[in-house]
């Protein structure tokens, strides 16, 4: 059996990065556990006789304190695996490829799933009134909105369907209420006119 040392592993996690077989992140994160594991050792001792979970135990045991479980778990985890790559490394250099996992799943896969914009697009979100497109940006019509309380405009499709007007006009109407009464509340005769339009 070859032997190695702290600096041998070390090396080869800076060459899995270097030659882009390995992600950087991944070889700090587990350069910095091999770092802190080897640290478990005796000043005499040699790394080659030692088991490696016992190794991680006795690390896991001085840290304690300093570290939380998550934490030394993980540690754990990095060196085993950057202990083994290497191993697996010094057995066949030129046919090794380390191993390499996703980043962790979504718990909810739909949850961030977002349209693709296209060039000059603009993605609109569901409102309440159920209207939901990607437009083309010269097609809206820009409405101010300026009252005492809020200053803002609202983008209109310039050519809409009787079904999005009919699903658009409540939602405006009901914005310009809200908004009208915190101001300046609309006499009766106003309403009244307003709702005729």
């Amino acid at each position: 059996m070859k032997t190695y040392s702290q600096e041998d592993i070390l090396q080869f996690l800076n060459k899995m990065a270097q030659e882009g077989r390995m992600p950087e992140n991944t070889a700090s994160a587990q350069k910095a556990a091999v770092s802190k594991i080897f640290k478990a050792l005796d000043e005499k001792e040699l790394p080659e006789g030692v088991d490696v979970d016992e190794l991680i135990r006795r690390f896991q045991i001085k840290a304690k304190t300093e570290l939380q479980s998550d934490s030394l778990r993980i540690y754990g985890t990095r060196f085993k695996s950057a202990f083994n790559g290497f191993l697996k490394w010094n057995m066949d250099p030129s046919n090794y490829k380390p191993k390499t996992r996703r980043g962790r799943p979504l718990k909810n896969p739909c949850h961030d799933v977002r349209p693709p914009l296209c060039k000059d697009t603009i993605s609109q979100p569901m409102t309440s009134a159920g209207i939901s497109s990607q437009l083309n940006a010269a097609s809206l019509v820009k409405y101010p909105l300026i009252t005492a309380s809020i200053r803002g405009s609202l983008e209109i499709p310039e050519e809409l369907s009787k079904s999005d007007i009919d699903r658009l006009l409540p939602l405006v109407t009901e914005i310009i209420k809200a908004h009208g009464r915190k101001t300046s509340p609309l006499s009766e005769k106003e309403e009244n006119d307003h709702d005729n339009v």
